[in-house]
């Protein structure tokens, strides 16, 4: 096998010094060796690694599925944007990493082919490295596992999440079931997860499925996603080229970069940065539990800010200024009981430092009021909504501008709904669809009385949309036994008449 070796890269001043090969200068180091995580441990790596391995010349042509992923719409975005793995996606081939599973720490691949052009500020992309360390790169791969803020001038990277991935598992080795299924050493729990890929004609999609930290950790575990596509690509909605999605986000920082039991010292960056000091964007940094955050260029924030969130970004620009990124959403309509009242807030960031983000909110229902509309970075509006009957169909709409130059805006729209909810068991048989078993242990029919295309949409207590199911026929089975106990909401719509029906799972 050939031998993994890291080509480090000093900057001292002015003078740039390349370190390979043989002489006094220079190092040939294995990654994952002894030496390597002694140095690493010690802090004797450099600030920026090279994976010289990974930079080999050589292009990988990954194979490319036919079958293309998809999310939900645009406004139901935030609530369902990661993609279940399944058969057509693989495990990232991370360069001398041992097949099947690639299990690493601060590998990258060689250099990937794209079978689709990726507009990356004012350049045409064709390739790009996979870095297990929660990021992208162009130019080169990276081992770095200590992230920088952004703009930084050292690095030219995508990072939904660039902190110290290790996916190794405990005592250094594989270990597999009796179905060959991979195993945590010590617990028998899962693997410290995996990275995996797919390919499609128009976009590359990278998940990082519960992967858990340096040294060999997997007490907390991340789930996030990474989408990058030709701008044309549904997947990505809005008129966007990059997506960022996170499920169950537990760890920020790993042994090396100060971390202790995964937080802690050097914060893990979410954002990108072409390395010229000017074109990047930067959600947030994040060293800590918790939801707090104040910005992207505030005080370092929560990782479970992140949890079950998605940001769609355009880095197809000519002005260097992204839009400002919504960071709270709502899940398509939200179903609002006449006299009820809820509280929505929503939160808007300016990603380039310095700047500044003000939104106009406008309704026509005049039970509806702004309770606050703070400009800032970040931007929060909140707004109060009590349902009526008598306007059964609301929208608001959210424009929120920044203060670049030139400024840019990124508008939201927001349906509530306030239908009369009659329980499924009803005496007068009103209703044209029958639920049931209600209650139900998840496994749910709905036998229709009409004709003609349905669609259904399942909502829980607090109004989210959980699941949309569309039918021609006259029955349909809904498994939901994945979900939580409680009381959810069938939403009933064939484009003339729209019913709502309480649907207890226990």
């Amino acid at each position: 096998m050939k031998t993994k070796l890291l080509s480090q890269f000093f900057a001292i001043g002015s003078i740039s010094l390349f370190l390979a090969n043989t002489t006094i200068a220079q190092q040939n180091i294995i990654v994952d060796s002894q030496q390597y995580q002694q140095m690493k441990m010690a802090g004797n790596l450099p600030q920026q690694v090279f994976n010289a391995s990974s930079n080999n010349n050589t292009i990988l042509n990954l194979p490319v599925s036919n079958q293309a992923a998809t999310v939900s719409t645009n406004s139901e975005y935030n609530c369902n944007c990661l993609i279940p793995l399944d058969t057509t996606f693989s495990i990232v081939p991370f360069a001398n990493s041992t097949p099947p599973y690639y299990t690493n720490d601060d590998g990258s691949t060689s250099e990937i082919a794209l079978p689709f052009s990726f507009c990356y500020y004012g350049q045409q992309v064709s390739s790009i490295y996979i870095n297990n360390n929660g990021n992208i790169s162009f130019s080169n791969p990276y081992s770095t596992f200590s992230a920088d803020a952004f703009p930084s001038q050292n690095f030219n990277m995508i990072a939904p999440f660039w902190g110290d991935v290790d996916t190794r598992g405990q005592g250094g080795g594989v270990v597999l079931d009796s179905l060959g299924n991979p195993i945590d050493t010590i617990a028998g729990e899962p693997y410290l997860g995996l990275v995996y890929y797919k390919i499609t004609p128009s976009a590359l999609i990278i998940k990082w499925e519960e992967v858990g930290y340096f040294s060999m950790q997997g007490d907390k575990r991340n789930t996030f996603q990474l989408i990058i596509t030709d701008g044309l690509d549904s997947i990505v909605p809005g008129g966007n080229n990059v997506s960022f999605c996170y499920g169950d986000m537990q760890w920020t920082t790993g042994a090396a970069s100060a971390g202790v039991n995964g937080f802690g010292g050097v914060p893990a960056t979410v954002g990108a940065n072409k390395g010229d000091g000017i074109n990047y964007f930067q959600v947030g940094r994040f060293d800590h539990a918790g939801i707090d955050y104040d910005g992207p260029d505030s005080n370092n924030d929560g990782i479970s800010f992140l949890d079950n969130s998605a940001y769609l970004i355009s880095t197809c620009t000519s002005n260097n200024n992204v839009p400002p990124i919504a960071l709270t959403s709502v899940c398509d309509s939200i179903n609002l009981t006449p006299g009820d009242t809820t509280i929505i807030q929503m939160v808007y960031v300016g990603p380039e430092i310095g700047q500044e983000v003000s939104a106009v909110v406008t309704f026509q229902n005049p039970n509806y009021s702004i309770l606050s509309n703070v400009s800032g970075n970040p931007c929060v509006v909140t707004i109060q909504c009590i349902g009526t009957e008598q306007e059964p169909n609301n929208y608001i709409f959210v424009s929120a501008t920044d203060n670049g130059i030139p400024a840019a805006t990124t508008t939201q729209t927001i349906h509530i709904v306030s239908p009369t909810l009659i329980t499924s068991v009803s005496k007068n048989n009103s209703f044209k669809s029958v639920i049931h078993p209600n209650p139900s242990n998840g496994m749910v029919n709905i036998n229709f009385n009409v004709e003609g295309q349905k669609q259904v949409k399942l909502y829980n207590s607090l109004g989210s949309l959980i699941l949309t199911e569309n039918s021609a026929s006259n029955n349909l089975q809904l498994n939901i036994s994945n979900q939580a106990k409680g009381m959810y909401f069938v939403e009933v719509n064939n484009g003339k008449t729209l019913e709502v029906q309480k649907l207890i799972i226990e």
